[in-house]
């Protein structure tokens, strides 16, 4: 009995030694397949990059047979009903807590909550953005420079409008720096016809007055 529960390990553990990669590939897809999908790839995409990623392990490892391998995928790709209506559901819920996210933020600005467009629940902002009319683009822009641009409706706005402002800026202080010299040459000029009045020189020709 002894002999043949060793020999029975023995047999294991060689066929694990064996099939190491296949056992490393089943635990790797098991366990991707509950990881939650990144942000910016659909569950479809995150579903067909453990089946290749798995599907390489296999092919060079050549634990299993081609046509093993081929099979092998065609299960992979069929989930269940269950789990497909649980990877939707959790990809809609990740989309609207980010289109609540935008929403609330393009909300806040003043005058642009009453121009919203309604949205469906789970459906991206990114989606209504042909729908935005001008006004709504515009408060926006000057807002949230980087929002526009996210969104992709900025017109360069912000750019202009600074470029407004520093020309302005740059015109208020030559002109305040004109003002200053002029007022300084101004009460030079004052000192000196009072210096000359007390001196009794005539200011405007510079003789002594008579």
């Amino acid at each position: 009995m002894f002999g043949f529960s060793e020999r029975s390990v023995l047999n294991i553990l060689f066929w694990v030694t064996r099939k190491k990669w296949l056992i490393l590939s089943f635990l790797l897809s098991i366990s991707f397949f509950y990881v939650p999908s990144p942000d910016g790839l659909s569950p479809e995409g995150h579903r067909t990059l453990i089946i290749v990623s798995v599907a390489l392990i296999l092919i060079i490892s050549e634990s299993i047979p081609l046509p093993a391998v081929a099979i092998l995928i065609l299960i992979m790709e069929d989930l269940p009903l269950e789990e497909r209506l649980n990877r939707s559901f959790d990809q809609q819920e990740k989309t609207e807590e980010k289109a609540l996210e935008l929403e609330k933020l393009i909300k806040s600005y003043s005058g642009a909550a009453p121009l919203m467009p309604k949205r469906k629940y789970g459906q991206p902002v990114e989606e209504l953005v042909p729908s935005f009319g001008i006004t709504l683009r515009s408060i926006i822009e000057s807002e949230n420079p980087r929002l526009a641009a996210y969104l992709n409706i900025s017109t360069g706005y912000h750019k202009r409008l600074a470029e407004e402002t520093r020309r302005r800026q740059e015109y208020i202080d030559n002109f305040k720096l004109k003002t200053e010299a002029l007022q300084q040459r101004n009460a030079e000029e004052r000192l000196r016809r009072e210096k000359n009045i007390l001196r009794g020189i005539n200011p405007n020709t510079g003789r002594p007055f008579i």
